[in-house]
This record gives structure tokens, C-alpha cells and sequence, in this order.
């Protein structure tokens, strides 16, 4: 903003900034015991050591192989950075000049020419000094800043022997980590490396100016009937300033201004604002976002300027009695509109983090885009990692997903002395402001799983005990952090956020289905019980679930070196090795391995390193034996059932929860996040998008599941009965009401191969109420008019139309699918026609026994797949089958190459159309396909 002055003439002095990743800070870095003469040059500012270390070859890469084990005393040593600020003479004048550091990773003292002026021991906690003293308009030339950073490791066990008296429990990773304010994932848990990085892990500066703004905070408030809205913008700052201009921007262009005085730093003002745009979760409505800007001014000169985007919405958390079920609801609503929360447990992108937000990483976008395309509609910043970079909420908010937030507290006991809890002040005060601008936040958690920790070591817990006092004297004191110290930071400086003690949290127990947010692990976890009962394991809102995939070939890749040989492809070095400079060491392994020609198999001992779950050989073997007929090799087949398995999985609890959405005090299920949407390494894990961004088949059936309009469809079957079986239908419907739709539903005997007679095959609908799922039919199969013995060899298919066009899919296989007589189906890639490429299935048994027959051997072709890259109007796949097909994938190893659906059902002569991205590349003909019961 300029301003007149006496004279006439527009005056601006604003802000100046030395960022310090920038090309006047030129970072090195050394072991703190080593010589001055032995630092060497950092390759990217911020960082860590591990990813130096790593760029110069000094270690090899932890992820490759087992590598993690031979790095672990790079986190048991401690390291400086150290860098030199060119000063220009005249550029600081008699300004006021302040240090900030974004995030310091974790324990450090910085110094600016041998003084200290800094401590961190909380690598969540923003740092800033006024350093006006020490660098000096007198003496321009070099400032020398120093960090030196001690290992959090050591620091941590130390933490612990002064506190014997405190009982250090927690489910993943070294107890210590629960005295240390770092990011509890680093050491070590169940789908991760034990890697404890330190170093500037986010951006720092040094910003120079006569008066500095602190804090900027935009409050919006609602009317009930959303036809008006207060914004509130408060502004604190440091130095002379007479007045502050505040600027309005609207999504249509339109611009409100308006000048406060400052009073003692301060400035406040409120607008009044008619019929706002306002923001809603994807498919709800859109995402416009208001903008203001704040200038601080003296004496007719901008000293400073900030600007910041929001966007208006009404939250509400409304846990209400249930008609018909005992317990409260659990759902959000959006602008008045009850939304269902279907989505995924977000997890730090990498266990090294500068690489995920480098200025040439998109990473945040693309798995953020990702989870958007796939139909979610929330993400859970769950609470081992970290408070995310801005680039992740500004995603969030541009995309329509909602976030639920975590603190960063997780699965332990913590501690609670004064100058730990003070840290944790300072943590949720700085946060909190960084964050309650977006407006896609709508809940707040205080821990992730502590209260479970206090339910299972049977720690001290009264909840009618309101004693603060008496908490910190209790073997379960960090119960005064989640319902004292967050909320009352909460109530400072976001005053309407909702917020919740923990997750999961609600009734009298964290285990209670029928009041609050559940995790429901008896299902992998606990019980192991079969995913097929997810409709007895529900709860209000289950905010994590799970089941384990293996991942893509290219993230196997990555850590495995590998030996498969397929169609089209040679034998590939791994994607990541040790460096061009890499010097073996004793302690070190060589590249490439001994253990090369043994690894390419699911129980070898890398791919056991890489799974860090407990006991996941035998959980992944029970799953998969229950359900399928499998081969563990070659590898690429094994993957590829264990990914049907957890789409198999993901889906049931997805279609059995959502029914329980029925409109108003019938919503016995709010929401459903999976766990967990990606990875941090290149691992077998619970994550449904590995770590090269390639979504495993459960992405997909999230994605059809929360797709607008879905059907659901259960079988009961009666075991004394000699009747039949009867399949219930039931539609979701997340959009409007809908009429006049027509449902059909179809019988197959897989066996025979052939229709079989049901009670109903076609149906008019009346109407599909909006915003909610709707019982349909239940349909009576009998079992004499079947043509298959009873063990129930029927296939049921459902598909809802309107006006002759199909809205809704649905395929009910009779379980467990090891039980199925599936045809043997042999697939080929032809090109018969000029720019089509097709794929033919061929039924194998029936050619053989055809040809004995008949002397020759014919092909009864079942199943077609077509493209032609060349036709612009394509659809992309088209795909007929004259054969039930179970979990049809689709796999290209070009990530340009992307299809819209995978791991699909076909009923026989239903024609389905798949988008797909990239396929005029000449790569797309190396597509891979695979579905159960395929031929070799």
C-alpha cells in the first residue's frame, strides 16, 4: 500500500528479508567434533544430515536394502551448520532486525558471531530473535551464523534417567522419544525407519525494518442462516507504527478497505459482510477464499505488509441421541449440511523431510490431488508426525478436503515437568496461530492414542476428578496437556475451533463403538477377526481401519535389487543406490549385494526389514489363506493378491458403514478414514498410495465407494435353512434426491456359466434420498434354482439407472473367494486392427477339452479389452466379458500412464469404460493385466 506524504509523493519502506536458503548464505556442515577445516558444502537449504551425508556419498541410502541398520549412529552424534549473511552497509540502517528460524530439527544452540542467541529443544516450535545488537550498520561484511545441533537420542535417554519415578510406556519406537519434542515417527514404528535426523529442517530468515509485524489473525463468524458473516482481523507488531491498513480482497474481485490506528503494537476491525461465498468440503459446494492484506504504516511509510487467504464456513461436531441405536452420533456439519467424512490417515511424506517440501517437490500437491481424484473427503494429520508444511493446508483448502488435526502426541505416557510442559505451551501457541487461517481444518486432537496407552498399562484416571494438581501427581500426567494446555491454547487463539482430548476419544471407554471417534483394529489387529464382519465392528465414526498391501513393482525396486525379467523389460540397477562417492566401510555393506540372486520374495529377509510390522508375515499369510487360492511367486502375482485382499477389505467396512449414514437421527456411522493413505519409505505397509505415488487397488475402492451415488450389497445366508440365501441392496447417495430409477439385478453361476432365476431382476426406485443411504431390496435367491451345489457358486450383479443411463455399479461375490470354481482364463495382447491395441481372454480348460473333442484345439474367447490411443472420442478401455471377472488391474510402469478405475468386477455382457491417461504413449502397450483366476 503506498501512501501520500506532505509533499505529495508516495513513500514505501518496506520489510527488507535475507532469506537464508537463499544465494547470499551459502551453507556447510561437519560432525561438531571434527576441525573447522572439515566442513563441507550443504547441497540445499533447509536439510537435514542424513540427506548430506547422503548427497556426498558418505552414507549409503537407508532406504535401499537394509542400509537403516548401518547409519543409526549418524542420530547418536551430534552435527553443526554453519553459514556467513552478507551484510551491505546501508541495508540495515536503524531498523529493527530479527532472526527467524521456521523449525530447527531438534535440540540446537545458535550463535551469531560467537554469541549465543538462540536455544531449541522443540523441532515443532518456531524460533525468532531480535539480534538489532549484534549485527551492526558499522560493520558490514560477514555475519557468522552457527547451529549446533546434539543428538536427540542421547539428549532423550538422558531425559529419562532424571525422571526414574515416571513409568516411560508406548506402543512403536525407543521410550525416550516421550521426552523429546520431535517428530515421534523418526524412531522408528510400525511402517517406518528408525532414522533421527537433526539439522534446519525448515526455512529460516533474517527480516530487517523499522517496524515488524508478529501476527496477523483473520476470526470469521457466521450467521446461523449463512446470509451474513463478521470477519475480525486482529494485528499485533514490534516497533513505531501509527496506522494499519487492512484490504479485503472477494473471490469476484470486489475490495473493502479500511485504516485503524495502532495502539501499543495493536490494531482491530471488524466487517460486516452480506451473502458471503462460502466454502465447503469437495462435492458439497465450491472453495472460494478471501484474501487480506495488512499494512503497517509511520508516518505516512509501509514498514510492513502481510498477506493471508481464508475462506468462511460453518463447523459443527453434533453428537446427538440416535432413534433407533443407543449412544450419540459423531458427524461434522458443513454450513448446516451433515457431511459424511470419508477419507484417509496421513502420515509424513518422508522419513527425511526437506526433500518432500524442496521448492521443486510437488510431492505435497500431487498425494494431496491424489486423495481429492480418489473421492475423499478428509484427511487425518495424524498425531506421530508433524504439524504439516503450509503447502499440504494450502492444498487442502484449494482442493475441498477436510482436515482433521492431530497434536503431536502419540501411542505413550508422557512427562510433565515444568520446562517440558512450558515447551509444549509454546508448540500449541505457535501452531495453532500458523494454522487456524485455513479453512479446511475442522477438528482438532489432542493425542493419538494416549488414552488407549492409559486404558491398557491401567494407569491412574478418575474422570470426575477435575484437579489439575492432582493429575501432575498421577502416573498419568500428561492428562494435564490434552485437557488443560490444548484447549486453553485452543480457546486463546482460535477461540471456535472444535476439539476433541484425544483420538480416539468418547465414553467411558476408547473402545466404546456407540459415542465418539473409534479405532477399530480387530480387524489386522486385536481379535484378527474376518474383515467380512466390519457390519458388526462399526463404530460412530471409525477414524482409522486397515489392512496390509504389498506395493508396486518400482517401490520394490527401490529397495530390492532387482532380478525380475517380465515382457519388454531387462534386468534394472535399483532407483536408489549409494552415491557415485560412496566409500565402503567396514560397517557399511557394498553395492551391489550378496543377497541379490535370494530377494525377490515376499519372506526374504529385505522384505521382512521393510515391513515393520509385528508379526506381519503370519497376519498377511491368515488373511490371505482365508480368502484366496494364491501363489507366493512369482512376486509380482503375490502382490497382487495381497493388494485384492486390502481392496477387498477396504471396501466392506467402506459400503457396511456408510449404510448406517440414514438421515436425521439415524446417522449411526459419521465417517470412515482409512489407514493410511501413504508412506514415508519404500515398504509393505497399511498405506493404499506407496511411496513412488502409485495407488495400490484399495485407492481405487475408496474411490468407487465414495463416489456420489454407490450401491451396497449383502448377502444372508441361513445355515439351517434349505431354502436359499437373501441379498440385501442398499444406495448411497452423497448428492440431492434423485427419482424415477430403475434397478436391475442379475444371478451367475459360475460353474455353469450361465444366468440363474432370482425372485427380482427388475425394479423401478421411486427415489434415492439425498445426503443418505436408502435400503432398496432384499432379493430371495432359492437354492433349488440353482444349477450349482450349495457351497453357493452365484455370482450376484446390481446396477441402478436413471433415464437409461447407468449411475451406480455393484458386484456380490459369495466368500470366501477360495471357495469359487473360477474358469481359467488365459489372456493375450493382440493388435489385429491398425492403432487398437486389444487383450483376449481365452477359457482354457474349455479349448483343451474342445480340442480333444474335436482334434484341434479352438479358443473360446470370454473376455475382450480394447483401446485405440488414436481416437480422440475414446473412452479409453473398453472392457466385455462373457465370464464373471474378479479384481481386473491394469499396471503400466510409466508414471505418465494413469487409469481411472482398477481392480474391477465385470458381470458377463456389461460393457465398462476406463479412462485412461497417457495411453496415446508407445509405453502403453508394456500394460500389464491381472485378475483372479488368470491362466499363466
Amino acid at each position: 500500500m503506498l501512501e501520500k506524504n506532505n509533499s505529495g509523493k508516495l513513500h514505501r519502506e518496506p520489510c527488507r528479508t535475507i532469506e537464508l536458503n537463499g544465494f547470499r548464505c551459502k551453507w556447510e556442515f561437519k560432525r561438531s567434533d571434527q576441525l573447522d577445516n572439515e566442513y563441507l558444502p550443504c547441497s540445499s537449504f533447509p536439510t537435514n544430515v542424513h540427506l548430506e551425508l547422503l548427497e556426498r556419498g558418505l552414507i549409503p541410502d537407508p532406504f535401499f536394502e537394509q542400509n537403516e541398520k548401518d547409519v543409526q549412529d549418524v542420530g547418536e552424534t551430534d552435527w553443526t551448520f554453519r553459514t556467513a549473511i552478507q551484510i551491505k552497509r546501508g541495508e540495515i540502517g536503524d531498523s529493527i532486525r530479527r532472526l527467524e528460524f521456521d523449525g530447527l530439527d531438534t535440540f540446537a544452540h545458535v550463535y551469531i558471531n560467537q554469541t549465543r542467541i538462540l536455544e531449541s529443544s522443540n523441532m515443532f516450535t518456531p524460533l525468532t530473535a531480535d539480534v538489532t545488537a549484534i549485527l551492526h550498520e558499522e560493520e558490514p561484511g560477514e555475519a557468522k551464523l552457527i547451529i549446533k545441533f546434539f543428538s536427540a537420542w542421547r539428549l532423550g535417554k538422558e531425559a529419562m534417567a532424571l525422571n526414574p519415578n515416571h513409568k516411560w510406556l508406548c506402543w512403536n519406537g525407543d521410550p525416550s522419544r516421550l521426552a523429546v519434542r520431535k517428530a515421534q515417527y523418526h524412531y522408528g514404528w510400525d511402517w517406518g525407519p528408525k532414522l533421527l535426523t537433526c539439522g534446519p529442517w525448515r526455512n529460516g530468515r533474517i527480516r530487517i525494518g523499522k517496524s515488524l509485524i508478529d501476527d496477523l489473525h483473520v476470526r470469521t463468524r457466521i450467521a446461523a442462516d449463512l446470509q451474513s458473516a463478521l470477519v475480525t482481523v486482529k494485528l499485533s507488531s514490534t516497533g513505531p507504527s501509527d496506522k494499519a491498513i487492512f484490504v479485503l480482497k472477494h473471490p469476484n474481485g470486489r475490495r473493502g478497505e479500511s485504516e485503524v490506528g495502532i495502539k501499543n503494537g495493536k490494531a482491530e476491525f471488524t466487517w460486516r459482510v452480506s451473502n458471503p461465498e462460502l466454502w465447503y468440503p469437495r462435492r458439497c459446494g465450491g472453495q472460494p477464499r478471501y484474501e487480506l492484506e495488512a499494512h503497517i504504516h509511520l508516518d505516512y511509510q509501509e514498514h510492513d505488509y502481510k498477506c493471508q487467504k481464508f475462506g468462511f464456513r460453518k463447523f459443527e461436531l453434533v453428537e446427538d441421541s440416535l432413534l433407533d441405536e443407543t449412544g450419540k452420533t459423531f458427524y461434522f456439519k458443513v454450513n448446516n449440511m451433515p457431511v459424511f467424512c470419508g477419507g484417509s490417515n496421513w502420515i509424513p511424506l518422508d522419513s527425511f523431510l526437506p526433500r518432500a517440501s524442496l521448492p521443486s517437490s510437488t510431492k505435497y500437491w500431487d498425494m494431496v490431488k491424489l486423495a481429492a481424484d480418489g473421492n475423499q473427503n478428509m484427511l487425518r494429520v495424524w498425531g506421530g508426525g508433524i504439524y504439516e508444511d503450509d503447502a499440504f493446508y494450502d492444498a487442502c483448502d484449494e482442493l475441498g478436503i477436510l482436515v482433521w488435526q492431530d497434536f503431536m502426541f502419540a501411542c505413550g505416557n508422557y512427562p510433565s515437568s515444568q520446562t517440558f510442559l512450558q515447551s509444549i505451551q509454546n508448540e500449541a501457541n505457535t501452531n495453532i496461530k500458523r494454522l487456524r487461517h485455513h479453512p479446511s481444518i475442522i477438528v482438532w486432537a489432542g493425542n493419538n492414542e494416549d488414552y488407549q496407552i492409559m486404558e491398557t498399562e491401567k494407569l491412574t484416571y478418575d474422570r470426575d476428578e477435575r484437579d489439575p494438581l492432582k493429575w501432575l501427581k498421577s502416573d498419568f500426567p500428561a492428562r494435564i496437556i490434552y485437557e488443560k494446555i490444548l484447549p486453553e491454547a485452543l480457546q486463546a487463539h482460535y477461540p471456535d475451533a472444535i476439539y476433541r482430548c484425544g483420538s480416539p476419544w468418547g465414553g467411558t471407554s476408547t473402545r466404546d463403538p456407540t459415542v465418539g471417534d473409534l479405532h477399530q483394529w480387530n480387524v489386522w489387529h486385536g481379535n484378527q477377526e474376518p474383515y467380512q464382519n466390519y457390519d458388526k465392528l462399526a463404530g460412530r465414526f471409525v477414524s482409522e481401519f486397515g489392512m496390509q498391501a504389498f506395493p508396486s513393482l518400482e517401490a520394490m525396486e527401490s529397495f530390492l535389487i532387482s532380478n525380475y525379467i517380465g515382457p519388454n523389460r531387462r534386468r534394472q540397477p535399483p532407483l536408489r543406490r549409494p552415491g557415485a562417492n560412496f566409500q565402503p566401510h567396514p560397517n557399511h555393506p557394498t553395492w551391489p549385494s550378496p543377497r541379490e540372486c535370494c530377494e525377490w520374495y515376499w519372506q526374504s529377509a529385505t522384505m521382512d526389514f521393510h515391513n515393520k510390522a509385528a508379526d506381519h508375515t503370519t497376519r498377511i499369510a491368515k488373511y490371505m489363506c482365508e480368502n484366496l487360492r494364491f501363489d507366493t511367486e512369482p512376486l509380482l502375482k503375490f502382490a497382487y493378491y495381497t493388494q485384492l485382499i486390502q481392496s477387498e477389505c477396504i471396501s466392506s467396512a467402506f459400503s457396511q458403514w456408510k449404510r448406517k449414514w440414514q438421515g436425521k437421527g439415524r446417522e449411526a456411522c459419521g465417517g470412515a478414514l482409512v489407514w493410511q493413505l501413504n508412506d514415508c519409505w519404500p515398504c509393505v505397509s497399511w498405506s493404499i498410495i506407496d511411496s513412488e505415488l502409485r495407488p495400490k487397488l484399495a485407492y481405487y475402492a475408496v474411490k468407487r465407494e465414495m463416489a456420489a451415488v454407490t450401491l451396497g450389497m449383502k448377502r444372508i445366508e441361513d445355515s439351517e435353512s434349505l431354502t436359499g440365501y437373501r441379498v440385501q441392496v442398499w444406495g448411497s447417495n452423497f448428492g440431492p434426491a434423485l427419482t424415477d430409477l430403475e434397478l436391475i439385478i442379475t444371478s451367475w453361476d459360475i460353474p455353469w456359466n450361465k444366468e440363474t432365476p432370482i425372485s427380482l431382476w427388475k425394479t423401478v426406485i421411486s427415489e434415492l434420498e439425498g445426503n443418505q443411504s436408502t435400503e432398496l431390496r432384499t432379493v430371495e435367491v432359492d437354492w433349488f434354482l440353482q444349477t450349482s451345489s450349495r457351497t453357493n457358486q452365484t455370482v450376484m450383479g446390481a446396477q441402478l439407472s436413471k433415464g437409461g443411463h447407468i449411475i451406480a455399479r455393484q458386484v456380490n461375490w459369495p466368500e470366501p473367494l477360495k471357495y469359487l470354481c473360477l474358469v481359467k482364463i488365459k489372456l493375450e495382447q493382440t493388435c489385429a486392427e491398425e492403432n487398437t491395441i486389444k487383450w483376449v481372454g481365452h477359457d482354457v480348460e474349455r479349448s483343451r477339452k474342445r480340442g480333444q473333442r474335436d482334434g484341434e484345439t479352438p479358443n473360446l474367447d470370454v473376455l475382450w479389452i480394447s483401446i485405440n490411443p488414436t481416437d480422440k472420442s475414446s473412452k479409453g478401455l473398453r472392457i466385455l466379458s462373457h465370464l464373471p471377472i474378479k479384481g481386473l488391474m491394469f499396471v503400466n510402469d510409466d508414471k505418465r500412464i494413469s487409469f481411472e478405475d482398477n481392480g474391477l468386477d465385470i458381470i458377463p455382457h456389461d460393457t465398462i469404460h476406463v479412462s485412461v491417461r497417457g495411453c496415446e504413449l508407445p509405453t502403453f502397450k508394456d500394460t500389464r493385466v491381472a485378475f483372479l483366476g488368470q491362466a499363466d
